[in-house]
């Protein structure tokens, strides 16, 4: 499983989703909502639907489920992934802990010099 907000998608999502797919055989991506993304930084170009439709048609991706809050550790406990793949940007605050505490957390690197954020 992998979490994010895939906005405007570009080689680092792409190299992201193929390297988090790679560490299983059925990736599950946690899509954060409009609303959601727009409650810590500027809303997305584009709607969840239109990023979700995007994310649903790559070969990587399995299943594509709705994340309507910040917090992902309640999605973490209903989906039961066997890992969670994040960038190297996984913070350190409680909610990250909380989620260590479920599942095996693999960070995966950056591609260097793109950011659609």
């Amino acid at each position: 499983m992998t979490i994010g907000c895939f906005d405007i998608l570009h080689e680092g999502h792409i190299n992201h989703l193929e390297h988090a797919r790679f560490l299983g055989n059925y990736l599950v991506v946690a899509l954060y909502t409009d609303k959601v993304i727009a409650s810590y930084k500027q809303p997305p170009a584009l709607s969840f639907n239109t990023r979700r439709i995007v994310l649903e048609s790559l070969s990587v991706v399995s299943e594509v489920v709705r994340l309507d809050e910040r917090r992902f550790v309640r999605l973490i406990k209903s989906v039961k992934p066997n890992l969670l793949a994040v960038g190297l940007e996984w913070g350190t605050g409680e909610i990250y802990k909380e989620a260590e505490e479920l599942v095996d957390v693999v960070r995966i690197p950056y591609t260097e010099g793109i950011s659609s954020s």
